[in-house]
């Protein structure tokens, strides 16, 4: 990473521009032990290999559960010698990655001009280049060998073709994901002072985001079904081979590139006005009120999932938001001593209307009250509602819109998996997301150097945006309890045929309309009924300096009290607080710093930081139901240089996880709780500040 700001003033202006580039290189999975292989049993959780293996297994087609392994074939079809009721596994996180290749450039700009004693004029800017590429888990598929295949062997002879779980890694390699995003945006304005002692501030910004993305590495069903049903030996697909030449070649052929384009805008005009409005006794009351006009545009090109080598489709969509918005700030006591203080007690309130071209209108206020009992103790509390409509790719982009057959862990199937058709995707039938929140705490300050800050919160969600089983939705059936709503067990003829027969199905038509999955889960984006969630937050920091230099020590913490959800309006609300995936009760972070002369001063300066999460629950496993907590180190030592004509430098050097030590252990696919933990390890890092 490298970074450079630059600036200056004149009289009158000023400008900055600053820099920032950034490339870090991907995290095989291979090299985390506990996200290396899906066979959790070392660790005393369950085997989540898959049977989606190359050579394949033969699935029953009346329970679609593996029945039979099948050896290695290259001449012929197998005989009855070859199949074996030993189930062939394989690890399907071998060559996938917990972390992409990433490289970005950032560019940000500022210029500002005062014309005469009224006027400033003001110009900002932003740039930014991002390139993405991920290597996620290698294909897999469900393939119907017919009879016409030369290696065609069934066991069931009453169904006219054979069932065969096959993976595509050893062809395709792992499924590739690779994007290149461009954001630039820029806003121009001029904030002019009027009589009274009010200014009034005039903008208009416009900000575009460009993103090229392709995913690749995945077998077109198409292709692959006339691979399958060709009777030539030395060209038809073998799912009971791996890399023969046929195969290799099939595999390229049906090898599918699906690429994605898109052009999100924003473009606003602001016309905000503030000053003072009355002199009461406590001080003088301010007032802001400003309005906003606000189009929003999405420009889409998607491929047609069904025909991969038809023309890109060009989709367009819009909307318009204009908002009046005000705020009033009103003392209600008198600063403590003089004018120059802040007032004992004050009441600051807020509202702001917006309407939505395709939402309509809301309203939302806020109220704010600060009191100063006494000089070194600060009470505060707030309410307000808010409001936020789907995004327009939430609503509309469809291009990651897919359905297909997969296999999940599943604690009712006997075999600990299941089959199910899983959807996911954007929504159109989307609603608008609103919260109440209202929070209470205080400052004190009982000593100079000291200072503790307690907020107690409480939040309400209706609507929330967000899609199911976010934190992991592999193990979606391993958490049915709370996801149930969007999990139809055992589905009927007629719902498994409206997912098979979609236009986003991906995958072997007929197959599935002749499958018994276990269930259908929705994935895609949905409007939880309601989340409802208390906590307090706590900070606490200390200073004081003694004959061994200036220490620091400070203290962060985090108590959940609950975090209940309720995924549709006629379901009772559930505790999902402190469970995989969810949020966590309790997250602490505690600091110890010292420096030798105060941290701004030549010399040598040290930290050591202790981050604490507590341990929590795992429904979804009976092996290991209990996640243990986690404690980890970081350190940093650093030594600022005396001033010379090069300008002040500083030199350090950091350690995350100084004793490398693993996120606690999860009985899941993954190895550990996606959603609340990293896997990077130890990171040590060094850096150079130069200021000039």
């Amino acid at each position: 990473m490298f970074a450079q700001l630059l600036g200056t003033r004149w009289r009158g202006g000023h400008a900055m521009i600053d820099y920032q580039y950034s490339d870090a290189t991907p995290l095989a999975a291979a090299s985390r032990a506990y996200a290396a292989n899906a066979n959790k049993t070392p660790y005393g959780g369950a085997n989540y290999d898959s049977y989606f293996t190359s050579p394949g297994n033969i699935v029953n087609p009346f329970t679609l559960q593996p029945a039979y392994g099948v050896a290695a074939q290259t001449a012929g079809p197998p005989t009855a010698a070859d199949l074996s009721t030993t189930i062939s596994l394989q690890n399907p996180f071998r060559a996938a990655q917990i972390f992409p290749d990433r490289m970005a450039h950032e560019l940000y700009g500022s210029v500002s001009q005062r014309i005469g004693s009224r006027v400033e004029l003001f110009v900002q800017g932003r740039y930014a280049a991002r390139n993405t590429a991920l290597a996620a888990l290698s294909d897999s598929a469900l393939l119907a060998v017919p009879p016409s295949n030369p290696f065609y062997v069934n066991p069931y002879p009453t169904v006219p073709y054979t069932l065969v779980a096959y993976n595509f890694g050893e062809l395709l390699g792992p499924t590739r994901f690779a994007s290149n995003s461009r954001v630039y945006d820029g806003t121009a304005g001029a904030t002019i002072r009027l009589g009274g002692h009010w200014q009034m501030t005039l903008s208009e910004s416009d900000g575009r985001q460009k993103l090229w993305a392709q995913e690749y590495g995945v077998a077109s069903q198409t292709a692959l079904a006339a691979a399958l049903a060709d009777p030539n030996a030395a060209a038809a697909f073998n799912p009971f081979a791996a890399a023969t030449p046929a195969n290799v070649a099939a595999a390229q052929a049906a090898n599918q590139t699906y690429p994605r384009r898109s052009a999100s805008g924003i473009e606003s005009s602001d016309l905000v006005a503030d000053g003072p409005v009355a002199r009461l006794p406590a001080g003088e009351a301010r007032l802001a009120v400003g309005v906003e006009r606000r189009v929003e545009t999405l420009d889409l090109t998607v491929p047609d999932l069904q025909n991969p080598q038809a023309p890109l489709r060009a989709v367009h969509y819009g909307r318009r938001v204009e908002s009046v918005y005000s705020q009033l700030h009103v003392p209600l006591l008198g600063a403590a001593r003089d004018s120059g203080q802040p007032a004992r007690l004050a009441l600051d309130l807020a509202g702001r209307y917006d309407h939505y071209s395709d939402f309509g209108g809301t309203f939302n206020p806020m109220a704010r009250l600060e009191w100063i009992a006494v000089p070194w103790l600060k009470l505060r509390a707030s309410w307000g509602r808010s409001y936020r409509a789907p995004k327009l790719d939430d609503l509309y982009d469809t291009s990651q819109n897919v359905s297909g057959m997969t296999v999940l862990p599943d604690p009712q199937s006997p075999s600990g998996r299941s089959l199910v058709l899983a959807e996911q995707g954007s929504n159109p039938n989307l609603r608008e997301e609103t919260a109440r929140t209202w929070t209470a705490g205080f400052d004190l300050s009982p000593w100079r150097g000291a200072q503790l800050s307690v907020t107690y919160y409480s939040i309400d969600y209706w609507n929330r945006i967000e899609q199911p089983a976010t934190g992991d939705p592999l193990g979606i059936l391993q958490h049915a309890a709370q996801w149930a709503p969007v999990i139809e067990r055992n589905p009927s003829a007629a719902q498994i045929a409206a997912v098979c027969t979609s236009a986003q199905f991906i995958g072997p038509v007929a197959t599935c309309l002749a499958s018994h999955p276990a269930a259908i889960v929705d994935l895609r984006l949905a409007n939880l009924a309601a989340t409802r969630t208390r906590g307090i937050d706590i900070e606490a920091r200390e200073r004081f300096v003694s004959a061994w230099g200036h220490f620091h020590a400070a203290l962060f913490g985090t108590d959940v009290l609950d975090f209940d959800q309720s995924v549709t309006p006629n379901l009772p609300a559930t505790d999902i607080l402190d469970t995989v995936g969810n949020p966590l009760s309790v997250r602490l972070r505690g600091t110890l710093g010292w420096s030798r002369h105060g941290r701004s001063e030549p010399g040598w300066a040290g930290a050591l930081i202790v981050n604490y999460t507590g341990g929590y629950r795992n429904p979804g496993s009976t092996l290991v139901p209990v996640v243990c907590a986690w404690t980890t180190l970081d350190a940093s030592v650093e030594y600022r240089l005396r001033a010379s004509r090069l300008g002040r430098t500083l030199l350090s050097f950091n350690v995350v996880n100084v004793f490398n030590h693993a996120p606690p252990f999860v009985d899941g696919p993954f190895g550990y709780d996606i959603g609340n933990v990293q896997a990077l390890g130890r990171v040590m890092s060094l850096g150079l500040t130069q200021r000039w």
